[in-house]
């Protein structure tokens, strides 16, 4: 799971993970809903769910956000 930089959660703040466990747990946790920052709403631009199994890399409104563990390395050309 990653997190989205649109993604939130009451239950989550603004918490930073240093691992991919620690948001996991996190993330499996969470008692409450998510919602998009782009629509406001618990969905995404894309019409989809907002939740953490289903806001990821393969969806197009989709952003790395610095709060993940690691950081891909992107590549400049």
């Amino acid at each position: 799971m990653t997190l989205c930089d649109w993604m939130r959660s009451k239950s989550l703040g603004t918490r930073r993970f240093a691992t991919q466990a620690e948001l996991e747990a996190a993330l499996t946790h969470v008692d409450s809903t998510f919602t998009c920052l782009r629509t406001c709403q618990p969905w995404g631009p894309d019409g989809q769910l907002c939740a953490p199994e289903t806001c990821g890399e393969g969806r197009p409104c989709f952003e790395w956000s610095p709060r993940n563990p690691r950081r891909r390395a992107t590549t400049v050309t």
